[in-house]
């Protein structure tokens, strides 16, 4: 059958939107050269010094994602939506001589394949063993509908790997749209058995998000926010004597480890599900 659509190229990548059904716009896509719709600080500007200086090992995707790893068969396909940047924890994917990776995001990098919506994930039914997708679904219209997606391209016992934001503040602008509890993050993917899930870090986290704000807004210079959160970096060691509970109430992002099946999550065991401090 002849496919409806036809699609152009833009450098290297194909860009795989049918902008029909899509937010993106393919002239605006097309003036960019397919950069990225928002502003990016070199990694070698100050900025980029700053964040680096902040950012801190994230030893809970740099496990779950390898726990994942190790059930991939031999030659398994592993896709990466919204991978235009490696997210932490990520190196272990990409320097596997074992897996097949193929990552896609809405504007071109060194690190994707292709431009495509993950609205409309442009692959063929079951054809992956993994799908990876880190601290995107803030940043869609219909994460549910991004979900369906990812279940549709899964093989049947094909796993997947999120995470989500919670309690943060806006990031990325007019493209971030929504946060998630742990236990609306597992609602989300309710036709996934849950292996595991948990908080990314816990209260200090947040604390130090909110004055990064704080500064910024009294400032009205990011980078001073920036400065400031560097040096408060030491509290984060307070998340480790948080009770699990409080930091699943409190943390900043959450992550989950979840694989493909065929029956469904009720309503009552969402509600079951919750298990934080109140």
């Amino acid at each position: 059958m002849a496919c409806a659509h036809q699609y152009r190229t833009l450098g290297p990548w194909p860009v795989l939107v049918n902008f029909d059904r899509s937010v993106l716009k393919e002239q605006q896509l097309t003036e960019l050269k397919a950069a990225s719709l928002v502003t990016r600080r070199a990694e070698r500007s100050w900025f980029g010094v700053m964040r680096r200086l902040f950012r801190t090992r994230n030893r809970y995707a740099e496990a779950n994602i390898r726990q994942v790893l190790e059930h991939m068969p031999p030659g398994g396909r592993v896709l990466v939506v919204g991978g235009s940047t490696v997210g932490d924890g990520m190196k272990a994917v990409y320097n596997s001589v074992d897996i097949d990776v193929i990552g896609f995001d809405i504007y071109g990098s060194p690190h994707v394949q292709l431009i495509a919506d993950a609205h409309r994930i442009p692959f063929q039914n079951g054809v992956f063993d993994a799908v990876i997708i880190q601290t995107v679904l803030e940043h869609v219209l219909s994460p549910s509908v991004v979900v369906e997606e990812i279940w549709r391209v899964l093989k049947t016992d094909g796993w997947v790997y999120s995470e989500t934001p919670f309690m943060q503040q806006v990031h990325e602008g007019p493209y971030d749209f929504t946060r998630f509890t742990e236990s609306g993050h597992r609602w989300l993917f309710a036709k996934f058995s849950i292996i595991d899930s948990g908080p990314l870090d816990g209260p200090a986290a947040q604390l130090l998000w909110s004055i990064h704000y704080l500064v910024w807004g009294l400032t009205g210079n990011r980078i001073a926010g920036l400065i400031i959160r560097t040096l408060l970096k030491p509290l984060l060691l307070l998340d480790r004597m948080v009770k699990r509970e409080f930091r699943i109430d409190s943390t900043t992002c959450s992550y989950l480890i979840g694989q493909r099946c065929s029956s469904e999550l009720t309503p009552g065991e969402a509600i079951n599900y919750y298990q934080g401090a109140q």
